[in-house]
């Protein structure tokens, strides 16, 4: 799948940044730990997992025979069809979770999904000069694996690396629970991000609910 170079503000800035705190410890905290690599059974399935997706999500976003609000109603779907997006979403809360009411948790679920899947249609559709490559995968346990990519650019030469985490054994089979780019792990450094903004307003979980809907609708537009 093609996708612009600057994947990397895509993923760290743009994409999360609501408060100052970047955390990059905590971020960087998952490829720290210890993992066996490809060639053990289950790499080569989430392998293919993900290469697959992206070139689904590569043919929906060139698909000239959809209008904008088609191909945005499409990739919606596609994406959401691939990431559990409630489950990232509770995760970024972190401990902000424990005391919000139901009501409070599916509100703030729907506006992080309507944020995450307009930024990431933005973006993809933005930067096509460059194509993600799979480049391999790493085991962590029975169900987590993840995904080596590069993004390549049309000499050959590697513009940046990401991964993505996949999950499987779910009802809905494989999934991705997050986004690395750099190796900075997107869902945590959210979350980092989130803490700030909660101490910043109050931690009314309402108002980042709202910062998130008007995010989604400025990208949108």
């Amino acid at each position: 799948m093609r996708i612009g170079a600057h994947l990397a503000g895509f993923g760290v800035a743009a994409l999360l940044t609501l408060g100052a705190a970047t955390a990059d410890g905590a971020a960087r905290s998952v490829s720290a730990v210890p993992a066996v690599t490809s060639e053990m059974p289950g790499t080569q399935e989430a392998e293919g997992f993900v290469q697959s997706k992206i070139d689904k999500g590569y043919t929906i976003l060139n698909d000239q025979s959809l209008n904008a609000d088609e191909r945005r109603i499409e990739f919606r779907v596609f994406l959401l069809s691939i990431m559990d997006t409630r489950r990232i979403a509770v995760f970024t809360l972190g401990t902000n979770a424990r005391d919000a009411s139901d009501d409070d948790i599916d509100v703030f679920v729907e506006a992080y999904t309507n944020f995450v899947t307009a930024l990431y249609q933005d973006h993809f559709e933005k930067y096509k000069d460059e194509i993600v490559r799979v480049t391999g995968a790493t085991r962590r346990s029975d169900n987590d694996v993840i995904v080596h990519a590069d993004v390549v650019g049309r000499d050959g030469g590697r513009k940046l690396t990401i991964a993505f985490r996949v999950r499987g054994g779910e009802a809905r089979g494989e999934i991705i629970t997050d986004l690395q780019v750099e190796g900075v792990w997107l869902g945590l450094n959210q979350r980092a991000n989130f803490a700030s903004y909660f101490q910043r307003h109050g931690g009314l979980l309402a108002s980042l609910s709202s910062e998130l809907e008007s995010r989604a609708q400025r990208i949108k537009q």
